[in-house]
């Protein structure tokens, strides 16, 4: 860098001058609870002009004042290094697009390892967002101990602090109303089919609700099953066991089908056995960001994107709540999944509390 380079950097005291505040005003403006300290007004000026004169704060010098490194781990699975699917990987996309609107940097670890537990005890982070999918978070205690902010994004533990959150999707939100849905539709006998809820988190959530649900219309005459196979993938087993739903005296009249993969095997299985499923009518689908439509998604960009708004509050100091619950939103195409990421950022839909 020349003399003369030196010679013209602007300052933030140029800034202020330019402007006619003082040089708090302006790093204010520059942080990430400026709405707290500054006018809206006041700040929209400070930073056109900053922009107009080639100002830039310094973020060495934001960091010694404020003792904050500006960086936040993302944590994920180990397993997620080698697959992840496309609803986790819009959640880890929800955080980092919200995430770039600040002055905050992501660092991603695979695995709570030695090195992810030296970064923690360096504080060389300010906060830890983790991502899983789990029944089995019993390592969250350990990061508990590091007195960090902590958000956990797609799961939910429950933590007596207020430095932790849950951001999750709405899994009972969605079964009460699809079940109404399905009740309202003449439904007199519902089927739930899900993938196993013993190692995934979401999966038992939404049974547990579909289960409480079924109690409720009891009284009614509803009668309701769940059926949740051993695996993921459709197979010969899996069809055999779905058939003989359709096939008693008194068959389901009405599906609800957690997983897209689900859907078009128990909608075959069903009109071979004489039951006509409709879609939206009484056969319904819900799915984590999959292509089979139409379809109920989980909001994965929502899910991620409001995980880095709890986080940004709780490093502000603002209170927040304990359990997010972000809702399924009806989805017709690809094009309704991938735009919901850019629709949430633009219209600042996200913050949910609920």
């Amino acid at each position: 860098m020349t003399a003369a380079r030196l010679k013209h950097l602007v300052t933030r005291n140029d800034v202020a001058e330019a402007c006619g505040v003082s040089g708090a005003l302006v790093s204010y403006a520059f942080s990430d609870n400026a709405k707290n300290k500054v006018k809206s007004a006041t700040r929209e000026k400070i930073l056109r002009t900053a922009e107009a004169m080639g100002y830039q704060p310094s973020l060495i010098g934001r960091s010694l004042k404020t003792r904050r490194s500006y960086n936040v781990a993302l944590l994920l699975p180990e397993q997620f290094a080698s697959g992840i699917s496309l609803h986790q990987l819009r959640i880890f996309h929800g955080v980092c697009l919200a995430m770039q609107e600040t002055d905050y940097r992501p660092m991603v670890f695979f695995g709570v390892n030695d090195k992810f537990f030296r970064t923690l005890r360096e504080r060389r982070v300010d906060g830890i967002i983790l991502l899983d999918s789990a029944n089995d978070l019993d390592y969250i205690e350990e990061l508990v101990n590091f007195n960090l902010p902590l958000v956990l994004a797609n799961v939910e533990y429950r933590l007596d602090s207020p430095q932790a959150a849950s951001v999750r999707s709405d899994h009972e939100g969605i079964v009460k109303l699809l079940f109404r849905k399905l009740v309202g539709n003449n439904c007199r006998k519902i089927l739930l089919v899900s993938a196993p809820g013993d190692l995934c988190q979401p999966n038992w959530i939404l049974q547990e609700a579909f289960r409480k649900e079924a109690e409720i219309y009891s009284s009614q005459g509803i009668s309701a099953i769940s059926y949740c196979p051993d695996g993921y993938w459709v197979n010969d087993t899996m069809r055999a066991q779905v058939g003989k739903f359709f096939q008693q005296p008194e068959p389901v009249d009405g599906v609800l089908v957690d997983g897209g993969a689900f859907a078009n095997m128990v909608v075959e299985i069903a009109e071979q056995n004489g039951v006509k499923l409709i879609r939206n009518k009484n056969c319904f689908v819900t799915c984590s960001q999959e292509n089979n439509f139409p379809n109920w998604s989980q909001d994965s960009f929502g899910v991620g994107i409001n995980a880095w708004s709890a986080m940004q509050k709780i490093l502000n100091g603002e209170s927040q709540m304990p359990l997010l619950k972000i809702p399924y939103f009806s989805a017709d195409s690809e094009e309704d999944l991938r735009s919901r990421g850019k629709h949430l950022l633009c219209s600042r839909e996200y913050q949910v509390d609920k």
